[in-house]
Order: C-alpha cells, then structure tokens, then sequence
C-alpha cells in the first residue's frame, strides 16, 4: 500500500491510499480525487455542513466485495462504499481535524463501467467520489426525492469540475450506485 499525502494545510484533508497496482496507471488520477474531494467539501461548507479528513482507498472488486458482504450484507462488488465517521464532537479547545470517513473504490467495476457506458475513466472516477462524499454528509437516493436531490447537488459539484452530467440522457448511467 502506497498513502499520498494529504492536502496543504485549509480546512480539509484528503488521504489517498493505492490497494491495487492498476490505480496507478491512471494519469492525474490523485489530482482528480482531491479535486474532487475538494469541490464536494466547499459545496457543503457552502451550506453549513461540516468540513475535515476524507480517505480515499483505491482497491480492487475482490476487497470492496468483501467489504460490502462484511459491512452491507450484500455478497458482490459495487463501485463505491462509503464509511461515515461517527465522531463525537469535539471538546472546546481541540484543534484535531474533524473526521469525515472513508471512501472505498474498486478498480474493476469502475474501470467497467466506465467501458460500458463510454465515459471517461477519470470522469467516473470524480463522480463517485463526489457521490461517496455526499454518502459521508448523511445524503442518500433510497427513495425518488432523496435521489432526485443527490443527483442535482452531483450535477453542480461535477458541472465545476468540467464533469458532464452523469445523469444525462445523452451518458447512459451506470446500473451500480450504491453505498
């Protein structure tokens, strides 16, 4: 395992750490997850909503499949996971970093659906990681109006990215959202 180093000293801390080899053959991909990372952490700051220490684990279908059966009760991989960090708040006085949590992505199914439906790579790679930082902040699409209103606030973090709506007709839309 590989960790990168976090961000320059601001209000948020992005911790990147390589599982699998095959992370590593993406140009800029660091970049992308901290960009990412970055614009979703100002966009809720934006709106009052706290922010702090984000990691970012790279791996492969095989460990994120084993995550979700161990964590979700669901036996097969998924794209992301994400893991809220039930911090409790911090005393008067304390400086520490808030800890947001973690945000696992699976190299396999990413890369595939990424393939399938003619996205770029490192595109797909920004909207989970903005879709998974949402998942950190409480958000959620399990019914109609939470998912209608997740997919929006995607839509305008990626839009600042340079990220085309992942949602629109003209993208077909990955089958495998889930937490």
């Amino acid at each position: 395992m590989t960790a990168r180093p976090p961000l320059p000293a601001g209000p948020a801390s992005i911790d990147i750490t390589i599982d699998d080899a095959r992370w590593r053959d993406a140009d800029e991909l660091c970049g992308h997850i901290r960009e990412a990372a970055a614009a979703t952490l100002a966009f809720l700051a934006e709106r009052g909503l706290p922010t702090g220490e984000v990691s970012v684990l790279l791996t492969d279908d095989r460990h994120i499949e084993r995550l979700n059966r161990d964590f979700r009760g669901i036996d097969n991989p998924t794209n992301v996971l994400s893991f809220a960090q039930d911090d409790q708040p911090m005393p008067p006085g304390e400086t520490a970093p808030h800890l947001l949590g973690d945000i696992v992505l699976a190299y396999d199914t990413i890369r595939g659906e990424a393939t399938a439906a003619e996205r770029p790579f490192l595109n797909h790679v920004s909207h989970l990681v903005v879709h998974g930082l949402l998942h950190l902040q409480g958000f959620d699409h399990q019914d109609e109006t939470e998912a209608l209103e997740m997919e929006q606030m995607e839509r305008h973090i990626l839009a600042t990215l340079g990220v085309p709506d992942p949602y629109s007709a003209e993208v077909p839309k990955p089958t495998n959202l889930s937490r």
